[in-house]
């Protein structure tokens, strides 16, 4: 039986957790329909290698789990994540058996600047 995913990811909620210096990401997302009686959902962030100068193959893209939750949770926190853009896809599963995965969502993290100071001061009379 093949699951299909009614589960679109319909908010992505960006948390920056600077005093604590935990940079995280909150993904949501509608729940499968009760009679599809999906076990849970797997959260999937997508990483791409590029190739090694100077081979002219295309990037290699793969899926890594980050995360996994019970049938009755549709949020899940990413904690510790890098800075630059992060792209995530959401799958239900049963069993043995994974539906494809959903729309992806991506997150840009920029990091505060850093050494701020003072160069010149000017009084004015």
């Amino acid at each position: 039986m093949k699951l299909s995913l009614i589960a679109s990811i319909a908010a992505l909620l960006l948390s920056a957790g600077l005093a604590s210096a935990q940079n995280s990401v909150t993904l949501q997302w509608d729940p499968n329909s009760a009679a599809e009686e999906v076990a849970g959902y797997k959260l999937y962030q997508k990483v791409v290698t590029a190739p090694v100068p100077p081979a002219t193959t295309p990037p290699v893209v793969t899926w890594k789990l980050v995360g996994q939750t019970a049938a009755n949770v549709t949020k899940f926190t990413v904690q510790n994540i890098a800075p630059g853009t992060t792209t995530y896809a959401v799958t239900a599963f049963k069993g043995d058996t994974e539906s494809d995965r959903s729309n992806e969502v991506s997150n840009t993290l920029l990091l505060a600047p850093k050494g701020l100071k003072i160069v010149t001061i000017a009084v004015t009379p």
